[in-house]
């Protein structure tokens, strides 16, 4: 992959560019963040007049807006109107990668510069999105991606190459939400996911797995990444750490022996899994669970820059 020179410098795991450059009307910010562990999860906040688009290209995440939670995985758009208040609908921002992409509908003069008609058709389409979650059929990885490094070989026509990758992203968009949802998983891939469900306390074996679906290796590890958004290893440990949750949680079971039904040799392994995926230690999630406090009314952030929003 290229090199994107115009990243923003920082050891966050979170990268933006700043689209004004371009002065191509509407068109604000793009992103990308990069997270190889659990984070915090986003604060309660909204963009006035920006309409935000989430592109996820690895693992999964869950948002809430206006109080209905969302959850998006591997492939899969996500669209926020502007004003709208949202936030994380887990207690971390999930390991992932994802692309994100800041536009202003309402902004003076005709949005992206287009024509009166589909200015004022976008201008709908984004302000009052009739779904949240979107299947597109082609991956627009390539779209982001075009964005960030338009300019990072020459800035000879980048605004031309931008405005492209923005219209390909939104019409993908467009055409998926015409398009109904996703067909359901495969009988294979069901099966599969019922046989994790029944083994958690065991290593992985793929090459069972594979078998139990008739399928060969590889193509049962392209097939579950395509149904699921994450590979049968990362799967599993998802279902882990929903069971063990629950068990800190709803039982009065030894953090040691719900390491060991897990499938983990130590508690020591078990915690420092938990902690990365979670973001707590399980003893941290349990006492914080036994404690459940009325969950107080959240400051609302009103944020139209990426700055603006606290650091994780």
């Amino acid at each position: 992959m290229r090199s994107g020179p115009r990243y923003r410098a920082s050891r966050s795991p979170k990268s933006n560019l700043h689209l004004d450059r371009y002065a191509i009307p509407g068109l604000k910010l793009i992103g990308r963040s990069c997270y190889d562990r659990a984070y915090p999860p986003l604060p309660v906040h909204r963009h006035p007049s920006i309409a935000e688009l989430c592109y996820l290209e690895k693992g999964e995440q869950s948002y809430q807006v206006d109080g209905q939670e969302y959850h998006i995985g591997a492939g899969e758009l996500f669209l926020s109107a502007p004003g709208e208040i949202h936030q994380s609908a887990s207690t971390v921002q999930e390991r992932c990668v994802l692309y994100f992409l800041w536009l202003e509908p309402q902004v003076d003069g005709p949005f992206l510069g287009l024509p009166e008609a589909e200015s004022l058709f976008w201008r709908s389409f984004l302000c009052t999105p009739s779904k949240r979650v979107f299947h597109p059929r082609t991956d627009p990885r390539g779209d982001f991606e075009a964005v960030l490094y338009a300019d990072s070989n020459s800035a000879q026509a980048a605004g031309t190459r931008v405005l492209s990758a923005v219209l390909s992203i939104l019409l993908a968009l467009k055409d998926s939400a015409n398009a109904g949802d996703e067909p359901p998983l495969s009988q294979e891939i069901v099966h599969c996911l019922a046989v994790l469900g029944r083994t958690l306390h065991r290593p992985l074996d793929i090459d069972e797995l594979a078998a139990e679906c008739g399928l060969s290796v590889s193509r049962f590890k392209t097939r579950f990444r395509e149904e699921t958004g994450l590979a049968p290893g990362e799967y599993q440990l998802k279902l882990r750490m929903q069971q063990a949750k629950y068990l800190l949680s709803e039982t009065d079971m030894r953090i040691i022996d719900i390491a060991l039904e897990m499938g983990y040799s130590s508690s020591q392994h078990f915690a420092s899994v938990f902690k990365r995926a979670i973001g707590r230690s399980p003893s941290e999630w349990r006492r914080i669970s036994a404690e459940s406090p009325p969950a107080a009314m959240p400051t609302v952030l009103d944020v139209d820059d990426l700055q603006e929003i606290p650091p994780v």
